[in-house]
């Protein structure tokens, strides 16, 4: 809008810009504000650019390294002597978990991502990475709380040296995948389902649902998969302390009594 001899320029990027219009060469004008929105859009895509290499060089980084340590973990764990404690195959189940997640879970959002394709179009790519993450997540809590409960029950046996039966171990570790797998299950048979998260760089269960069966399946998860493992993990740890606090005060009591 040109007022007197001042023109106000309102483009993105620039705000109520002042330019007098006395001499000036009006080609010229649209030339450098055609050059001020280029170098705008270049310095975004610049930036987006740089969240795409540094996104690729963090995940790149952390599934190597987790990579190699699971690795390590297989080998020490398979180690003769390992092999014969309990607690030894359930964290096996755990490394073989993550192993499947770095392998089979995690690139397949991240071609995704990094070909700069549209997440919403891939349904069936995120309704796995969804159902991995959740799954093996899921999996690795209920064997997390296997381990503690199963070190409780030991720590409170009379008898020395006790031991769980393998049979019951690979019980254990049978329903702790049944666990995982089945709670995540329900989102690929119709209730609720899978969405991209708010990042745009991994997918879950869509927490905005708001009706009944999708609020239905959302406490559920929290309450089996949350606030069940959390109650078994405190009572479990209480009595570890209490069994630990017992066998210290039965310590201090015959050395001061010898």
């Amino acid at each position: 809008m040109v007022n007197g001899e001042a023109l106000i320029v309102h483009n993105w990027g620039i705000s109520s810009t002042v330019i007098t219009t006395k001499g000036m060469n009006w080609t010229t004008f649209k030339a450098d504000l055609k050059s001020s929105s280029n170098r705008t859009n270049q310095e975004s895509s610049n930036w987006q650019e740089a969240q795409y290499i540094a996104y690729a060089t963090v995940m790149c980084t952390i599934l190597t390294i987790g990579f190699l340590g699971n690795i390590l973990s297989v080998i020490v764990l398979c180690q003769p002597y390992h092999r014969k404690q309990p607690l030894a195959h359930l964290m096996l189940s755990i490394v073989v978990g993550d192993l499947i997640l770095i392998v089979f879970g995690y690139p397949t959002m991240m071609t995704v991502v990094l070909r700069r394709l549209d997440i919403h179009a891939y349904q069936a790519r995120c309704s796995w990475d969804a159902f991995a993450n959740g799954a093996v997540g899921l999996t690795s809590i209920a064997t997390f709380t296997a381990m503690t409960i199963v070190l409780s029950y030991c720590m409170h046996q009379k008898t020395p040296r006790f031991r769980v039966s393998s049979v019951t171990i690979f019980r254990l570790i049978a329903a702790c995948w049944s666990f995982g797998v089945i709670l995540m299950l329900p989102p690929l048979l119709g209730w609720n389902r899978f969405v991209p998260g708010a990042a745009g760089i991994s997918c879950g269960p869509d927490w905005t649902d708001t009706s009944a069966s999708g609020r239905t399946y959302n406490l559920l998860l929290i309450i089996l998969g949350f606030c069940g493992p959390s109650i078994a993990l405190s009572g479990s740890y209480f009595k570890i302390f209490r069994c630990v606090s017992l066998y210290v005060n039965f310590l201090r009591f015959r050395s001061t009594h010898e």
